[in-house]
């Protein structure tokens, strides 16, 4: 008998349908990326698993196969051969390769963990290496071959118009290829960076969509928004107001605005050609903060309100530059948070320190949306070190790629670039270029040598 899919709960007390829909509507909040919305639809499909569903009941204790993230997963596979179409048309494009099959079917899988490398080697009994844990697939079919009612495409056809595929889940040809032919040949890629980039942005996506409604928490992501726009509104009022109280009788002052405005004006030409990514050299002691900040808001007149990451090498150097942003832009502390190893958050401690005293259920939804606003870097203008820009953009990692979606419509202001080693360099560029050539963001590189 099929289970009423109604009843369903994807934590405790939550409806499944409820927070998938949930999920669904955060990602689009966080990108129109399509293959986000699609992980979106399947990332949680693995949890109609009876077993699973006994584990949130606090009156039964489960027992047997109760993951949901590999059944969702493959559920997903199973499900293309017989709509192939309908998955093209989703996510409109003309071609749906197996590389994106493989890339989103892991994505799946791993919603809960880290990406995995799609082109592992070889274990000493493998005769082809495996993305994908073995031992959790073949303890899946097991469960498959016992549990033939699930009501898989009952929970799919209330998200996306598919046709039923559950005769493929018990299909011996289809756990072959899953279990022993799932390879991944990045050489058959039209452009391996623009693939990895999606791939890596959507499961982004969903990683955030998903901690901030199981969290209840998903209003908070409109909020960025709201508070991104009265910052920008504020910023390049507050930073002409203080460059107009800075004096102009030094012949120093004089030659570091005379290369502030010859540096305003080049990105303003640089915008006009739809240039992202700039290039700023400037000797030390020219004020290159000032510089950048101002730079910055050149973008915001022509672009619109975007979030500001300023990253910077040393922690020394963050400390230094959060002090002269607080100053510049008195009144907005609240929109301005220093993230990295040794800084502080002050309304964090204060609510910490209530809890103490008085603990409260809105004390709690106080303390939780601080951490995430922490853990993803969800305020206005961020200030941080290389390590935490750089391993972001680059990383695997569940808890690093959950800052990744709001670095889309950024501007990014990057100083002391040369501390980088040299032969990152240049990758590290084209690498940015490219990110915000897809997100809507901007960067301005700067150094001093």
């Amino acid at each position: 008998m099929v289970s009423d899919i109604n009843l369903l709960k994807s934590h405790p007390d939550k409806p499944l349908l409820k927070h998938v829909q949930g999920v669904i509507d955060n990602t689009k909040k966080l990108t129109n990326s399509r293959l986000a919305e699609l992980v979106a639809i399947f990332h949680d499909l693995g949890k109609i698993n009876p077993n699973f569903q006994d584990k949130l009941d606090k009156r039964k204790t489960a027992s047997g196969y109760a993951n949901h993230a590999y059944l969702s997963a493959y559920a997903f596979f199973c499900a293309l051969p017989n709509n192939i179409d309908t998955f093209k048309k989703f996510l409109g494009v003309s071609e749906f390769t197996p590389n994106d099959l493989i890339a989103l079917s892991v994505i799946i899988a791993k919603h809960h963990g880290n990406l995995p490398d799609f082109t592992p080697n070889c274990k000493p009994n493998e005769a082809v290496a495996s993305i994908l844990s073995k031992d959790e697939i073949y303890s899946l079919f097991k469960f498959i071959e016992k549990e033939k009612n699930l009501p898989i495409f009952e929970f799919t056809k209330h998200f996306i118009p598919v046709a039923d595929f559950r005769e493929l889940l018990l299909n011996p040809r289809m756990q072959q290829v899953y279990s022993e032919k799932f390879t991944f040949n990045g050489d058959k890629n039209e452009s391996a960076l623009d693939f990895f980039i999606d791939y890596q942005f959507a499961f982004a996506s969903v990683l955030q969509a998903d901690k901030a409604d199981a969290g209840n928490i998903g209003n908070t992501i409109e909020e960025q928004k709201t508070a991104i726009l009265a910052f920008s509104s504020s910023f390049c009022l507050h930073l002409e107001s203080y460059l107009k109280k800075l004096k102009q009788d030094s012949e120093l002052n004089k030659l570091r605005t005379e290369i502030r405005e010859n540096a305003i004006q080049s990105v303003h030409e640089g915008l006009k050609k739809n240039k992202q990514v700039f290039e700023l050299t400037a000797p030390t002691g020219s004020g290159k903060t000032l510089m950048l900040l101002s730079l910055a808001s050149e973008i915001m007149k022509t672009k619109g309100a975007k979030r500001i990451i300023y990253g910077l090498p040393f922690l020394s150097i963050t400390e230094q530059v959060e002090a002269e942003v607080l100053k510049i832009f008195e009144g907005l502390e609240d929109y301005i948070q220093r993230i990295d190893s040794k800084s502080e958050n002050r309304r964090f401690e204060i609510v910490q320190e209530e809890l103490d005293n008085n603990p409260s259920e809105e004390m709690i939804q106080e303390a939780n949306i601080l951490e995430f606003q922490e853990n993803t870097f969800a305020y206005p203008f961020v200030i941080t070190t290389f390590v935490r820009f750089f391993e972001t953009l680059m990383s695997n990692r569940n808890s690093e790629l959950l800052k990744l979606p709001n670095f889309s419509n950024c501007i990014f202001l990057l100083d002391e670039i040369q501390a980088l080693p040299p032969r990152l360099y240049v990758f590290f560029v084209a690498y940015l270029n490219r990110f915000c050539e897809k997100f809507g963001s901007y960067a301005i590189i700067s150094t001093a040598t």
